[in-house]
């Protein structure tokens, strides 16, 4: 039987990435991830990724805390530091990744350059893809 080899992550990624400068709000944050219809928004400093803000940030750090959604900055609330791969990652290497830091959003690079990202829902309609073909 032929054996079948996933692919790199850079052939799965979504690009490109919306992202939101740390200085701006998590109000803003909220409304471009609800205007593009995203879970998550890449944060940058100097056009540099540095975090990232997700649907649980915005519940479990801003709103359950009471926090100021239009007068408090996003990076007060991003995860970080930014767990990245580089695109040559294999998608094997990518899961195990984001398996064992329990992340389901991962960014990609090439050298310090932001270029895609991939999330949990991106893998799993490859995988059932995948797994269709082998049958």
């Amino acid at each position: 039987m032929e054996r079948k080899t996933l692919p790199k992550i850079k052939d799965i990624m979504i690009s490109p990435v919306v992202t939101i400068d740390a200085e701006k709000t998590i109000h803003e944050a909220a409304k471009i991830m609800g205007e593009k219809r995203i879970g998550s928004v890449v944060i940058t400093k100097d056009l540099k990724p540095v975090g990232i803000f997700t649907e649980r940030d915005l519940l479990t750090k801003a709103i359950a805390n009471g926090i100021d959604l239009k007068n408090t900055r996003v990076e007060t609330c991003m995860s970080s530091p930014l767990i990245t791969v580089d695109e040559e990652t294999s998608l094997r290497d990518a899961i195990i990744l984001m398996a064992s830091r329990g992340i389901m959003r991962l960014p990609i690079t090439v050298g310090e350059e932001l270029v895609g990202i991939v999330t949990g829902m991106e893998i799993f309609n490859f995988l059932s893809l995948f797994m269709e073909s082998l049958f």
